[in-house]
């Protein structure tokens, strides 16, 4: 006779003050996709058209605790309050770094650091894109808007 399986009760490591924001959110999210503005996930962003992408104004993650010292950008932990090394910039890339949550466009964001380093546009929004696309995997910054 087979032996009956038991579930999988393991229990999810969040507490009630996470877990409600979290809650709070999916269903905002659900009713957002009701009403027709479909949402997407963050790892979708490299998979956009890059018309898309040049519109996208950055701001950071509020709920990230990160910090820049001699151009290395560090991610606190929380629980151990250590500091992980997660992105070395070099001097275009901080700051491009720095006009984040400014208000700009990724695409406006490029212009400027173009001007600014005398680089063509192109290699300059390339440097500001893949900056983007890099620290969102982190979730050190996001899109203010949701995108089409």
């Amino acid at each position: 006779m087979p032996q009956k399986k038991e579930p999988n009760f393991e229990s999810v490591n969040i507490t009630r003050r996470k877990f409600f924001p979290l809650l709070v959110r999916e269903v905002f999210s659900i009713f957002e996709e009701l009403k027709g503005k479909p949402q997407r996930k963050i790892s979708d962003l490299p998979n956009l058209p890059d018309d898309v992408v040049r519109k996208i104004v950055p701001v950071f993650n509020r709920e990230k605790n990160f910090n820049i010292k001699d151009n290395v950008l560090n991610l606190r932990n929380k629980k151990t309050g250590e500091n992980k090394e997660i992105y070395v910039f070099d001097s275009e890339e901080k700051y491009i770094f720095e006009l984040f949550d400014k208000g700009k466009s990724l695409e406006e964001i490029g212009n400027k650091a173009a001007e600014k380093f005398g680089m063509e546009d192109k290699t300059a929004y390339r440097k500001t894109r893949s900056l983007f696309l890099s620290l969102s995997k982190f979730l050190i910054c996001f899109p203010s808007e949701p995108y089409d």
